[in-house]
């Protein structure tokens, strides 16, 4: 089988200052929080439990961004999906029927016609679409 090489869409960085890092300061060596408790005051060095508190990842906005983007590129890959098995159904199996529609004509096509169009690899490729089309739909819900 001969290797085809896929462009891969991103969705953005990671996170939002296009880093990696969960926890900005660790493996540094040292504390992110300061003897002062990072107030800047001189309260006598105990810190408030909000300066040892850290983003939680979930509240990060590239994070919350992330499952929609990719619903979205899912949703196109769907009707990329579509699409290409047509063009191999009209160059394969539909072909003979393809010469006999009159250019300009609009013709509805669904995802049954296409599974159930002989061509073993369209058949595949269409319930690959019906997994991906399930997978939104319990997005939807």
């Amino acid at each position: 089988m001969k290797k085809q090489n896929v462009g891969v869409r991103s969705c953005g960085p990671l996170f939002d200052d296009g880093s990696e890092e969960i926890f900005p300061g660790e493996g540094e060596g040292g504390s992110a929080v300061e003897a002062d408790g990072g107030r800047g005051d001189d309260a006598g060095g105990v810190p408030r439990l909000d300066d040892f508190r850290r983003e939680s990842w979930k509240e990060r906005e590239s994070y919350r961004a992330a499952p929609g983007c990719i619903l979205g590129e899912l949703a196109s890959m769907s009707s990329d999906l579509q699409a290409a098995c047509f063009m191999l159904a009209v160059r394969g199996p539909w072909r003979d029927w393809d010469k006999t529609v009159p250019a300009g004509t609009t013709i509805n096509i669904d995802d049954e016609m296409l599974k159930d169009s002989g061509d073993k690899t369209i058949s595949a490729l269409m319930g690959l679409k019906e997994r991906i089309d399930e997978l939104l739909e319990g997005f939807d819900e």
